[in-house]
């Protein structure tokens, strides 16, 4: 969720909110500043902001408006845009349905469709940008089956997070 603070111009007091201590805003912590309005996003939530306004073609700026109005109730929330609770249930309905040995079976098959559209951009291929989007998309469905199925959904995401942190250090450790 969205951390906010508004002043008293915009409705609410400092008291009315939860405070954001700086260790849950992160070291890379952003700020969107507008008065009356400051919204602080810590990095994991940067990147979904970004991914988000990719997906809808939607500025962040209008994103982070209407998160911030469902936060303080003056809108309907946005549909959500990662891994919430409707899409689990879509998933563990294939999961009942097919059995995780088929969808194991069917990640395969994704993840082999992706590395040829790869292969279709990096030759150059006309339509290869969007073979490859169709193919993450596709990806990202069956891995969070997989996940789910062997519950391994807090196991890869620490080690996700544990990997682009080594990412961050290597990128450090490289001079330019």
């Amino acid at each position: 969720a969205v951390v906010a603070r508004c002043d008293a111009s915009g409705g609410r007091d400092d008291a009315s909110l939860p405070a954001v201590p700086a260790a849950d805003r992160g070291a890379g912590a952003a700020v969107v500043s507008k008065r009356p309005t400051t919204v602080y996003l810590r990095q994991d939530q940067r990147e979904t902001l970004a991914l988000s306004a990719l997906a809808t073609g939607e500025s962040q700026a209008a994103l982070i408006r209407a998160a911030l109005d469902a936060y303080l109730g003056d809108a309907p929330a946005p549909a959500p845009t990662l891994m919430h609770q409707d899409e689990r249930d879509v998933y563990r309905a294939a999961l009942r349905r097919w059995g995780a040995s088929a969808q194991v079976a069917v990640a395969q098959e994704e993840l082999a469709e992706l590395v040829v559209a790869l292969s279709h951009y990096l030759r150059g291929r006309p339509g290869a940008v969007d073979e490859v989007a169709v193919g993450c998309a596709d990806v990202r469905i069956v891995l969070a089956q997989v996940e789910l199925a062997l519950r391994l959904e807090a196991d890869v995401e620490g080690r996700r997070r544990a990997r682009v942190q080594r990412l961050a250090r290597l990128i450090a450790e490289q001079p330019a």
